[in-house]
């Protein structure tokens, strides 16, 4: 079947990072051409970036903190059909 790729199959790879809200645009919902964020805190904090393989990112904080967000990130590469060490988890 043609047309666009599903979601997960648009999934490069996924990582945490500690995401800083002057890297990302700021606090709240920030979508730049390159890039998109979801932000909660004015200090950041532990969250999943999502890479794309057209070569943007879906950076979202994950407020549970660095566990929930690398659990999070493995279900990711897990549902694009990737396992955990081939995309670019850290």
């Amino acid at each position: 079947m043609g047309g666009r790729p599903g979601a997960a199959e648009r999934v490069a790879g996924a990582d945490v990072q500690q995401l800083d809200p002057m890297r990302w645009g700021g606090v709240g919902l920030r979508a730049l051409p390159d890039r998109t964020a979801y932000i909660v805190g004015p200090g950041g904090g532990p969250g999943i970036v999502v890479y794309q393989r057209d070569g943007r990112r879906l950076a979202l904080q994950i407020t549970e903190g660095d566990a929930a967000a690398r659990a999070g990130a493995a279900t990711l590469l897990q549902a694009a059909g990737q396992r955990v060490g081939e995309g670019s988890l850290s």
